[in-house]
């Protein structure tokens, strides 16, 4: 897909790894972990890098694309007696790699403004932090998911829009894009 697009979309810039990984059923695949995770994404970040290689390569996390905590936090990732870090000075696409999460409004209803950017933050936005001395990597940060209740009352019921466009302002490098790839159903 990537050498496709490479040779062929002229607005091809970027992609994405894989969207909204969660726990699988009980007992079936491998192991839902930080482990499997980067075993499994830094393989195809290579592949991507290879069919194209000034594409950037977008890097979600666990539970739904809601976490990648440990990446910027350089934090041990393991799976049983398994242990790696993600260090990017190792990977050949250091340069081209952009973390995404998804935040959704499910428990932001009354939340505070405060209260949003601590936990953007927790779930891996540190990632853009320079102050912060915990932080081992940083990485540009792009919110690829978020909204509301789409019932025409939750948009001026919450304060979680006002609290998100004040948050992507205050913190830079971080931003929001919409992107599909789309087909169309012809009867």
């Amino acid at each position: 897909m990537a050498a496709h697009a490479a040779a062929n979309w002229k607005a091809f810039s970027s992609a994405g790894l894989r969207n909204e990984l969660r726990k699988p059923d009980s007992g079936r695949g491998e192991p839902y972990d930080w482990y499997t995770w980067y075993t499994h994404m830094t393989a195809t970040a290579s592949a991507i890098h290879t069919a194209a290689p000034d594409a950037l390569i977008f890097f979600g996390g666990l539970d739904y694309d809601t976490t990648i905590s440990p990446i910027p936090l350089g934090s041990a990732l393991t799976s049983g007696s398994k242990s790696t870090t993600f260090n990017p000075s190792t990977l050949p696409y250091s340069n081209r790699i952009v973390l995404e999460l998804h935040r959704y409004d499910n428990d932001a209803k009354d939340e505070s403004c405060s209260s949003l950017e601590s936990k953007l933050m927790s779930a891996g936005y540190t990632s853009i932090d320079p102050a912060n001395t915990k932080v081992k990597f940083h990485f540009p940060m792009v919110l690829t998911e978020w909204g509301l209740a789409q019932d025409g009352k939750a948009f001026s019921a919450t304060t979680y829009n006002k609290c998100l466009i004040e948050f992507m302002g205050k913190w830079k490098p971080s931003g929001w894009i919409q992107w599909d790839l789309a087909g169309e159903l012809l009867c």
